[in-house]
C-alpha cells in the first residue's frame, strides 16, 4: 500500500515538473461553482477537478512540445456537473444510488493566456455538457463528462500557446 502511494506521488511531482516552464497558475472558481462546491457537490471534488484540469493542460502542451513557452496560464472552473452523485451529495441525500443514479454531466472552463511580460495573449474558452442521459450512462465514474470537457479544454489551451508566440 505505501509503495502504491509512493508511485501516484512520485506522478503527481512529475506531472508538476512537466508544468513548470510554463506557469499554469492556481486554478479558480466562478463564485456560483464554488457555492456549489460548498453547499452541494462537496469541497474535496473542488480539489479533484482542479488537480485534473492543471495536469490535463501540462500533459497537452507536453504533448505539443510546448512546455519551455515562457507564458503563465490562469484557468478557471466556471460549472461543472458530475455524472453521479458526488460523495458528498450521497452522504446528504440517501436516496441516491452512487452506482445506479446518472445525470447529464460535463463542464464549462474558461483560460487566459499571458505572455512573460503578463499581457494577455489570448481568452480559450469550452463548454460540453452531455446531450441526454443515454450518452451520459457510458461514463462509469463521477466526473467522466467533465474529464471530456477539460480535456478538449487542454487542447484549446495548447493551441492558444502555439499560436501565442507564433
Amino acid at each position: 500500500m505505501r509503495i502504491a502511494s509512493l508511485v501516484v506521488s512520485a506522478l503527481a511531482f512529475g506531472f508538476a515538473g512537466a508544468a513548470s516552464a510554463q506557469s499554469i497558475q492556481p486554478v479558480s472558481y466562478s463564485p456560483d461553482f464554488q457555492e456549489a462546491l460548498e453547499d452541494d457537490l462537496g469541497v474535496r471534488e473542488g480539489a479533484y477537478l482542479s488537480e485534473t484540469l492543471s495536469r490535463y493542460v501540462a500533459e497537452a502542451l507536453e504533448a505539443r512540445g510546448l512546455s519551455g513557452r515562457e507564458v503563465q496560464i490562469e484557468l478557471s472552473i466556471v460549472d461543472a456537473r458530475p455524472n453521479r452523485p458526488t460523495f458528498e451529495q450521497a452522504m446528504d441525500r440517501p436516496g441516491l444510488d452512487i452506482f445506479n443514479s446518472i445525470s447529464v454531466g460535463g463542464a464549462e472552463l474558461r483560460g487566459v493566456v499571458r505572455n512573460s511580460a503578463g499581457a494577455e495573449v489570448q481568452t480559450v474558452e469550452h463548454r460540453y455538457y452531455s446531450h441526454d442521459l443515454w450518452h451520459a450512462r457510458f461514463n462509469a465514474d463521477t466526473w467522466g463528462d467533465a474529464r471530456r470537457a477539460m480535456r478538449r479544454f487542454a487542447t484549446k489551451v495548447a493551441d492558444a500557446v502555439a499560436t501565442s508566440a507564433s
